[in-house]
Formats: structure tokens, sequence, C-alpha cells
């Protein structure tokens, strides 16, 4: 990362962030991130940081941050919701736990899945680990936000979670796969989408025998399955290539950022500060 670049990512990673919550699909066996060539020369765009109390601010990261602790802020808006999904090996979970890592107020509530539980994980941490038979009983109730039958096994994000998190005004990204995506959309049409592409096939393969868990026809397995993955990247509102770490890191942080400057969640979120600053002078 060049001088220029190194600038403007630390002007995405001040230290006050608003929350977000992670919908973890990918658990904590994520992929090592790629951290290769960027012979597109992609860069991210201009972006500052989200203060507690004052949403979106143009800054650089030395700005002290008792300068906005006088400011008068409403009771947080509903919250935002984000989709991100890849096809396995692209980087998705890395990135994501990146972001995670870069923000401290950061909460992480847990999907479901029917698959076994793999050396290192942890139930309720990872993910709930449930039988089939509980999980079909889950479908009939309605509980999930979303649910999708992924490598043989369900999947599900449990959609009183979701929405007690969005009412709080804390913002939720669930790392679900298109299946998923299309379901959540349909429920919640506002949701800022993003889809993850690998910066080639070469690179995909690389990533997944990289992994060093699977045999050859496992990993042929998931190219043909990350194909038709990446079939429905046109489904989503934003587009990322992951081919530098960074760049591509940087592009998901200041989708963040843009969302919560947009005007009604100003609007909404700092209708005080607002009538404040535009009363009248007597």
């Amino acid at each position: 990362m060049n001088g220029d670049d190194a600038d403007k990512h630390r002007e995405c990673r001040a230290g006050a962030q608003p929350l977000t919550t992670l919908i973890a699909r990918g658990g904590l066996d994520a992929t090592p991130p790629h951290r290769g060539p960027n012979p597109r020369g992609i860069r991210g765009i201009l972006c500052g940081f989200t203060h507690p109390d004052h949403g979106h601010v143009m800054s650089r990261p030395d700005t002290p941050v008792s300068a906005f602790a006088n400011a008068s802020a409403a009771p947080a808006t509903q919250g935002t919701l984000y989709i991100v999904s890849a096809p396995s090996g692209a980087g998705k979970t890395s990135l994501v736990r990146a972001l995670l890592e870069r923000n401290a107020a950061i909460g992480v509530a847990v999907s479901h899945t029917t698959r076994a539980m793999r050396p290192g994980e942890a139930d309720g941490v990872n993910y709930h680990f449930v039988t089939e038979e509980t999980f079909e009983t889950m479908i009939a109730r309605g509980e999930f936000f979303e649910h999708a039958w992924v490598f043989d096994r369900h999947y599900g994000t449990s959609r009183a979670e979701v929405e007690k998190r969005l009412a709080l005004g804390e913002d939720v990204i669930l790392e679900i796969d298109w299946q998923g995506a299309r379901q959540v959309r349909e429920l919640a049409p506002e949701a800022e989408s993003i889809f993850i592409l690998p910066p080639s096939r070469e690179a995909l393969r690389e990533r997944l025998a990289g992994r060093g868990t699977d045999d050859d026809a496992v990993i042929a397995r998931r190219m043909r399955d990350a194909v038709s993955e990446m079939s429905h990247f046109d489904e989503y509102e934003h587009v990322i290539i992951n081919d530098t770490f960074e760049h591509a890191l940087h592009e998901l942080e200041c989708i963040v950022h843009a969302r919560r400057s947009r005007l009604d969640k100003v609007r909404t979120r700092y209708a005080r500060l607002l009538a404040e600053l535009l009363d009248a002078p007597r």
C-alpha cells in the first residue's frame, strides 16, 4: 500500500464506530486473506469515520473525539441490514472478520446449522449446532429470517435475533449465500447487498487448495458450486473484487459508512441537533 492509500486507509480506521453486528455464516474457519498484486489499480473511495454522536464525519484520524462531546443526538434509529455473499474461497469471512476487528463496539449473533461441529468450534460461539428435527421444527414455526440448504446441510438466521438488534439501532451484517439473500430481500427490500468476487478462477482455486482441509474431489465440487454462486452477483447492489485484501476491506468499510450518512438516517438520528442548528437566532 503506497503513502496515499495508507492515508485514506487510516481515515476509515478512527476508533469511534457504530455498533455493527455480524450474523456469521462462515464461523472462524476463514480463508487466509489474499494479498496478491492489484494490476487494475483499484482504489477505495475516500471516506471519514462514524462518530457515535455525530454520524459520518469527514476528518483526519487525529481529530479528537472530544471535539464532538457536547452534541445533541436523538435516540437511535432503526439499524441497517447488510447482506454479504461470496463463493467459498473468495475471502468473504476474512473481510467481514477484519471489519469487526477494526471496530471496538461490535456484537456477534450466531446462526443455526445442522452440520457437525468441527475441531476447535464451540456450540453457541461459531454456530448453534442443532439436529435436523430441531431445524425443521424451527422452520415450521417461522423462526428463521432466512434459511438455506448449503453443502448438504441446513443453515439459518434467527428472525427474532435480527429484528431485535435492528430495533435497538444496531447495524446487522448477514453473511449468507445467494439463496438466503433472496429470502432476506423479500422481507427487507431496504437492505444493502454486497457480493464479493475473487480476482480470477486460478486465485479462487489456490485459496481453496491452500486451506489444506479438502481433497481434490471436494475442491472440484467447491469450484463448480462457486461458479454457480458467482452467477448471481448481478442480484446485488455492490460488488467488491477481493484482489488486494486491504483495498477490498476499505471498500467494504466505506459502504457501511456511506449508508449511515444518508439523509433519512441523519434526519431521524440527529433530529434534536438539526433543530438546534436551524433554530432562528433570537
